[in-house]
């Protein structure tokens, strides 16, 4: 399910036009930091020291260690393993990290089921989506027939149904939802709403990890927070990490665009240099630099420039997508 979902792509290939890039091709394993309660602030501290108390206090997280002491061995503080959430900002790679622990499940024996988030809605229970979609949608893996016939079955079979809960209950299937911050568009209140989904019936039996953009987060977590062992990503160092994605990742084929893209943004301002640790922006810089190289952008809002021309001249080899000069503004 997790190949027909296509999870092992990544999840830029739509916006960027890549289709042979896959997610174990150019992983690059990102910090993380656990987060922790904050402790009370002293009161005896001096009114100059009382911003220290909203002070994210951290403890660095080896991606190996990650996948081996809280995915496979269950060695959290709160959940034992069992509740997991990764948060951080938009373009950081959350998705693409849920990604790779869904394949981390599935090669130690685990049963991953992925559910994008934007996908489910509420008129139905999270049970009867994972009955009623999910479970139907994966019919023709477990049955062995074409999608076409699947139309035709209005009943999943209940020993289907009876195995798939059994799963659960003996504690072999992690819930993926990928996306709470996707929820917003259609729920107020989007992680209340899964708070109450997920301790229903024998969905609160499977394990749990979520991905959620820290605003998000922030703003609601009171309603999940005490269940959930929480971890955020971090961007990518400069110039390690950086620096090994254009070379060793993007730009692994033989070919010196890698080389000449890293010698620009070694001349570049500190202000670039920043902006594309954020792993979304380093994706879109490869990519634009692919079609058409040129001068490197100074600012956030160069780097998206680039974007668009890179990608209505990518389309336009396409005729049916073409698009004049003003059209295109």
């Amino acid at each position: 399910m997790l190949k027909q979902q296509k999870k092992q792509w990544l999840t830029t290939r739509s916006l960027t036009g890549v289709g042979n890039k896959q997610i174990l091709d150019i992983y690059v394993p990102l910090g993380l930091v656990e987060r922790q309660k904050l402790e009370r602030p002293n009161p005896n501290n001096p009114a100059e020291k009382g911003s220290e108390f909203y002070q994210e206090k951290v403890t660095p997280i080896e991606n190996e260690v990650f996948f081996e002491q809280v995915i496979q061995q269950g060695k959290t503080i709160k959940s034992q393993g069992g509740r997991i959430a990764i948060i951080g900002e938009p373009g950081v790679g959350k998705t693409t990290l849920l990604q790779k622990v869904a394949f981390e499940i599935l090669n130690s024996g685990g049963l991953p089921i992925w559910i994008d988030l934007a996908d489910w809605q509420n008129s139905k229970t999270l049970e009867e989506y994972l009955l009623e979609n999910w479970l139907k949608a994966a019919l023709p893996i477990i049955k062995k027939i074409s999608p076409t016939a699947v139309s035709s079955i209005r009943k999943i079979p209940e020993e289907l149904q009876e195995n798939f809960v059994e799963q659960f209950e003996d504690s072999k299937i992690w819930l993926l939802l990928d996306g709470v911050d996707e929820m917003a568009g259609t729920f107020r209140n989007p992680l209340t709403i899964l708070a109450q989904e997920i301790k229903k019936g024998w969905v609160n039996e499977g394990k749990i990890i979520l991905s959620c953009r820290l605003n998000i987060w922030d703003v609601e977590k009171n309603a999940i927070v005490n269940d959930f062992d929480v971890y955020r990503n971090l961007d990518f160092s400069y110039p390690e990490q950086v620096k090994k994605f254009i070379l060793e990742k993007w730009f692994a084929e033989p070919s010196n665009l890698g080389q000449k893209l890293w010698e620009e943004l070694e001349k570049s301002s500190d202000r670039i240099k920043d902006l594309i640790k954020n792993p979304l922006r380093l994706t879109l810089l490869c990519r634009t630099w692919e079609i058409r190289q040129g001068k490197l952008p100074d600012n956030k809002a160069g780097i998206y420039q680039r974007l668009v021309k890179a990608h209505y001249f990518w389309k336009d080899e396409k005729q049916d997508f073409l698009l004049s000069p003003k059209e295109q503004k």
